[in-house]
């Protein structure tokens, strides 16, 4: 009967330095390609809040992340008169098309699409960007009675993208 004897650690890698140069020593490589990390929409959420957050805050803004009981406001951002502008951030992955949901219609509250159309997973890749008003968004949906905008025919009609310095004027010349 041929017994095997169980190799300790030390004698398998004094078997493995002593062949790492032979070819010869080991079995064909294999290649695996790494999997991608499926994102949920909830991250993307987060993802996009942050970017406009970001983007607020290099600009000079006092702005803040929201948390509380209302959806349609995530970023809080204080005039220098002591106004506040409200923002809800949509996000959009793939495309710049928006499935269109109810606006809240309000003086000073805006809304920013942040559009992933490239590669998600690209931490170089940026997103495209669209500012307008509630009022500006309630009236272009209601003059186009679609289930899905083209968030760039929007941009192109209502000046919205890149729109960054609505966010930093008062409520009241918005």
């Amino acid at each position: 009967m041929n017994e095997s004897k169980e190799l300790t650690e030390r004698e398998i890698d004094a078997i493995v330095t002593a062949q790492v140069d032979d070819p010869e020593a080991w079995e064909q490589a294999i290649h695996v390609r790494p999997r991608r990390a499926h994102l949920h929409p909830s991250r993307m959420k987060l993802a996009a809040r942050f970017f406009v957050l970001s983007v607020l805050n290099r600009l000079g803004a006092d702005a803040a992340v929201m948390v509380g009981p209302r959806d349609d406001v995530d970023i809080a951002v204080i005039g220098k008169n002591g106004q506040t502008i409200t923002v809800d951030v949509k996000v959009v992955v793939g495309s710049t098309r928006w499935h269109v949901e109810r606006v809240r219609e309000q003086p000073g509250h805006f809304l920013v699409f942040v559009c992933f159309v490239g590669d998600v997973h690209d931490p170089e890749a940026t997103p495209e960007v669209y500012i307008v008003s509630s009022e500006q968004l309630a009236g272009y949906v209601a003059r186009s009675p679609s289930s899905e905008l083209s968030l760039a025919e929007l941009g192109r009609e209502l000046r919205a993208p890149e729109a960054w310095h609505r966010l930093l004027a008062p409520a009241t010349a918005a």
